[in-house]
């Protein structure tokens, strides 16, 4: 199969699912649109998938391929091809397909419990999250208006809508499933640096200190690409 990611920040990329893609013979293509990498012209892919990023999905006048990038996006929805976000790649495609971002009451950074609804739980594919996980978050913003006939997947305490689907071919999230042990300590030491505080916010000594997740968020990515490949292809 022929897999896709769009990146958007230096540490932000593909974690485990490059692991997921060599271990299942996949090729993966990176773009790393923030080094100026362009859009490809075409929709050659199987699965599309959108990363996370330090910036907003409105900030255009910074970031001008973000306007190419949720025309793109839209495109390959509604071509049907599965396209699956995380943290702003979920942002992006909420406001790609006619959804709301905007400041979420608090920041969450750090290991928190997400808990999936019925609708998740009952879902052929998203039913191998469980009821509920502890994955790892960073976020200010959030889709606070979901598109048109999309469903809510996930909430917790910080965040009402830690998710959502479209359609049969629309993964959102919210949260950073993907992230990987060199991921991890890297945003740790991002957020030493900023000495962010907050109800929701963890230090980074507590952000590594709790590592044991990250081998859970593995296994919990590879079920969900696995059961994604064998119920959509």
């Amino acid at each position: 199969m022929k897999l896709l990611a769009l990146q958007h920040h230096e540490y932000d990329d593909a974690g485990s699912i490059i692991e997921w893609a060599l271990k299942n013979g996949h090729t993966l293509t990176t773009l790393v649109l923030t080094k100026g990498e362009k859009l490809p012209p075409d929709l050659d892919f199987d699965i599309l998938f959108i990363m996370g990023g330090t910036m907003n999905v409105h900030e255009e006048d910074k970031f001008p391929w973000l306007a190419c990038e949720k025309t793109f996006i839209k495109k390959a929805v509604e071509a049907g091809k599965i396209a699956v976000g995380f943290c702003l790649g979920g942002q992006l495609l909420a406001v790609a397909l006619g959804g709301k971002v905007t400041k979420n009451e608090e920041t969450e950074i750090g290991w928190r419990t997400v808990n999936f609804n019925k609708t998740a739980q009952e879902h052929p594919v998203l039913s191998v999250l469980g009821k509920e996980a502890v994955i790892f978050q960073w976020h200010s913003y959030t889709f606070s208006v979901l598109p048109e006939n999309a469903k809510l997947i996930a909430s917790n305490d910080a965040c009402a809508h830690h998710g959502f689907i479209y359609g049969g071919n629309v993964f959102a999230f919210q949260f950073h499933l993907e992230l990987t042990y060199q991921m991890a300590y890297l945003f740790a030491g991002e957020l030493d640096k900023t000495g962010e505080k907050g109800k929701f916010i963890q230090s980074g000594e507590e952000i590594t200190r709790r590592h044991g997740y990250i081998a859970l968020n593995n296994k919990l990515m590879f079920k969900f690409l696995d059961k994604l490949v064998s119920s959509c292809f």
